[in-house]
């Protein structure tokens, strides 16, 4: 915590690759989501970490609220198989 602290604070560009989406919610500015090597979505974590897109590329059940006190995206996993949408029409 104390070294993303340090990083957060620098006058420079960081990347990092982090694998605790919490923990990259509260810390960084922009997230880049790697499915197969590949980006599969890229943005601010707000606008990232959906539950559609966890199932989408982690294959897991979430649910994405925003956390009280830090007011960054909080993911928790639930269990249980995702939930794919379905089209009508």
């Amino acid at each position: 915590m104390d070294v993303l602290d340090t990083l957060r604070r620098l006058p420079a560009t960081v990347l990092v690759a982090l694998h605790d989406l919490n923990l990259a919610a509260y810390h960084c500015d922009r997230l880049y989501v790697l499915r197969d090597g590949t980006v599969t979505a890229s943005g601010p974590p707000a606008d990232i970490l959906t539950p559609e897109l966890l199932s989408e590329v982690y294959g897991v059940t979430s649910e994405v609220t925003i956390h009280p006190r830090t007011g960054a995206p909080q993911v928790t996993f639930l269990p249980g198989e995702p939930h794919t949408s379905t089209s009508c029409g």
